[in-house]
């Protein structure tokens, strides 16, 4: 079983997962376990964010964590994202990076070519030499405990007149629709996923686009909802007996979730500017999570 941790009352709890919590409390630091320590976050949008970089170096160092997984949309394409990772990596010794919608983009500054390739092979590199672990392809192993995760797509886009960057900005030649994307992407987590259940005791699995649109039916409209992700994303998971853990992102919403199946979900966003908060110190202090596994 997987413990979120964070403050209350001077000391360190742990949920038994019995409910949800749409504004999940700032992660506690005060305590070393002797587990191991997994932060997370995602949608940091850092060129949408200016000077977000330096406070996320600031709460990685305060959070002591093993394991650091940026669950996607980091920047809107790639130019930077080398240099953004070397100096994350300064702060914790193991980064996993996941690539999100926005991070897939061909645009001015990620013109090479279409997004498959970007995915399969440019972005694996990319991460590769900043000394972090891209987790697109391979799942990532650590004293017993493997990170599995894929960005997901979705089972539809939305129908006209509403349109989405994505349909503009993502090339896949080989694929017609979302939902070949999709049977793709689920293709290369099913593989992870049984894979780390040989070698691994205990399973985090990850995604960016949303693996449960079952738990935010109720909070998005029905013609976005196919747009949020998949729940056959969810279904593959579910289907892995390891898993103790599930982490996304693409909606700009915390959340945390008890799944029948014994595991949290929990989405962790900093999102744009002001999206969330104020004060982007605070955002990142509440957004930033830790989990002891």
């Amino acid at each position: 079983m997987a413990k979120v941790l964070y403050e209350g009352k001077g000391r360190i709890f742990s949920e038994n997962w019995s409910g949800k919590w749409e504004n999940p409390k700032p992660c506690g630091i005060t305590k070393t376990m002797s587990a191991l320590r997994v932060a997370f976050i995602s949608d940091l949008h850092l060129d949408h964010n200016p000077g977000l970089l330096p406070l996320l170096e600031e709460r990685l160092r305060e959070v002591r964590a093993s394991v650091f997984i940026i669950a996607g949309d980091m920047f809107s394409g790639m130019s930077r994202l080398e240099a953004a990772l070397k100096r994350i990596r300064k702060c914790c010794e193991n980064v996993l990076f996941l690539p999100g919608n926005h991070d897939l983009w061909v645009n001015e500054t990620n013109a090479l070519g279409n997004s498959r390739n970007i995915y399969e092979n440019v972005m694996r590199r990319t991460v590769h030499r900043a000394g972090a672990h891209y987790l697109g392809m391979e799942p990532f192993f650590i004293d017993g405990i493997a990170v599995c995760g894929v960005t997901g797509w979705y089972d539809a886009f939305p129908s006209p007149p509403i349109t989405t960057p994505d349909e503009k900005l993502c090339n896949w030649p080989e694929f017609s629709t979302p939902a070949d994307v999709l049977e793709w992407q689920l293709g290369i987590l099913e593989s992870q996923l049984t894979l780390a259940s040989e070698k691994a005791r205990k399973i985090i699995a990850v995604t960016h686009t949303v693996p449960f649109l079952d738990r935010i039916k109720k909070q998005v409209s029905g013609e976005l909802l196919a747009y949020m992700g998949s729940q056959r994303l969810g279904d593959c998971i579910c289907r892995f007996p390891k898993v103790v853990y599930a982490i996304s992102g693409h909606i700009h919403v915390r959340m945390l979730h008890s799944l029948p199946q014994g595991f949290p979900w929990e989405v962790s966003p900093f999102g744009y500017p002001r999206e969330l908060g104020d004060d982007p110190k605070k955002v990142m202090m509440e957004s930033l999570r830790l989990i002891e596994v």
